[in-house]
């Protein structure tokens, strides 16, 4: 996998980071937030979950994996 992202860091800007794996998602602590868990790490992306798990979900089907 290759997908970029709006992250929100902890200063509170936006910046996109490109992912190559990611191990989880989940609901983000703010409300139009998810979080996504890579690499023993957390990031909270702009997107809600639904947009984010349909992004994902798009990419896999695609890829056929």
């Amino acid at each position: 996998m290759n997908i970029t992202f709006e992250i929100i860091k902890e200063d509170k800007t936006v910046t996109p980071v490109t992912f190559y794996d990611i191990t989880a998602i989940g609901q983000g602590s703010e409300i139009g937030t998810s979080t996504i868990y890579s690499n023993g790490m957390q990031f909270t992306c702009t997107l809600p979950m639904g947009e984010l798990w349909n992004k994902l979900k798009k990419i896999k089907d695609e890829s056929g994996s």
